[in-house]
């Protein structure tokens, strides 16, 4: 490990061994032109580095970065992109990340990896989907009010299968109400989220599903002829 207030070379080659091997794995569903670049930055977040760190010091890793990962990488339309292009995306997206990658996500597992009961909205889920659920509320809990940011990829992940398995998780969470879309992926990153169930901590409105809108109106129906029948 590097002395304080040093650059831990070792601790910057794993991390981006790591963005290189998300990369690999990525099957192409929802991928948004600088996805690689904003994983990349969000593992070289989670390392401790000077608060004096500039440009001119991240550049030759993120090149050494761009050497393992540039055959997999392209642009919005496909076409291979070129280091000054990486460079360049990594410069807009670099003060964007607001959580690391090996924090936040990390975190919001190990505290849904304890919980001995599923929270009541996911009780009819399987228990992968049950943790996956529990982590989106974790992140909400570590984030507050505001939205947290998951990609399909570690969604699939989490459940232990594919990324496409992973978006499908997300779709459904927000069909049940459980989780709602606060951000559709915009220059190229990532949709966000928050997490708007019954256990819910930060007053985020929840939209009602259709279910509990008709079980709602039929029991206003059913309070209301009651009402009708006293007064006769």
């Amino acid at each position: 490990m590097a002395p304080k207030g040093e650059i831990d070379i070792e601790t910057i080659e794993r991390a981006i061994e790591k963005a290189k091997d998300e990369i690999e794995d990525f099957d192409g569903e929802d991928y948004i032109g600088n996805r690689g670049v904003f994983i990349l930055c969000q593992y070289l977040k989670g390392i401790d580095m000077p608060d004096a760190i500039t440009f001119t010091n991240l550049k030759p890793y993120v090149r050494r970065w761009y050497e393992l990962s540039g055959s997999l990488l392209v642009d919005e339309c496909g076409a291979p992109l070129t280091f000054t292009e990486a460079w360049a995306q990594f410069v807009e997206v670099w003060p964007k990340i607001k959580y690391p990658k090996s924090a936040y996500l990390e975190q919001a597992k190990e505290r849904a990896g304890k919980r001995t009961e599923p929270l009541a909205e996911l009780a009819e889920f399987d228990e992968a989907h049950q943790y996956l659920g529990a982590v989106c509320y974790e992140l909400q809990q570590i984030t507050g009010g505001e939205p947290f940011w998951l990609s399909t990829y570690d969604a699939g992940r989490i459940l232990g299968k594919s990324q496409r398995v992973g978006h499908r998780a997300l779709q459904m969470f927000m069909a049940e109400g459980i989780l709602e879309r606060t951000k559709i992926g915009h220059t190229n990153i990532a949709s966000e989220y928050r997490y708007i169930g019954k256990t819910n901590s930060f007053g985020c409105k929840r939209k009602i599903t259709p279910s509990e809108f008709e079980g709602r109106k039929q029991k206003s129906i059913k309070a209301l002829l009651g009402t009708k029948n006293q007064r006769k």
